[in-house]
């Protein structure tokens, strides 16, 4: 089992999915590049989450501190790493639905590929 980890891990990487997959004995963490979480108990929360290219400037996307709680009809909470990298895989060719927590409220999108920077749309 730990093999297969570990060689689905090498294939994102490769792929530039997942750059890095931190594990501590705290924390757990994932970087796909557009987006940096950290693993929490209530689901993912968003650490990093540089601004999309200028073409896309006003879009809304991911922000730092929002928590992701649903993503793909799966609770985040319950969701490792490898999982939320192959949920989030699919962001390029689908709209991929995400309920999040931004400042307190619950809010329901959809993220869908621009380039490295998926965006949120509704």
């Amino acid at each position: 089992m730990q093999l297969l980890c570990v060689l689905v891990l090498l294939f994102f990487a490769q792929l530039g999915l997942a750059q890095s997959i931190t594990t501590s004995a705290d924390t757990v963490s994932i970087d796909f590049g557009w987006v940096a979480a950290v693993q929490q108990e209530r689901g993912w929360q968003v650490v990093n989450a540089p601004d999309p290219p200028s073409a896309y400037k006003g879009t809304r996307h991911l922000e730092i501190g929002d928590i992701l709680l649903i993503i793909d009809g799966h609770d985040a909470s319950r969701l490792g790493p490898l999982a939320v990298a192959r949920m989030f895989e699919d962001v390029p060719f689908r709209k991929v639905p995400v309920s999040l927590e931004r400042n307190g409220k619950r809010v329901e999108v959809q993220l869908f590929g621009v380039g490295t920077h998926p965006v949120i749309v509704n």
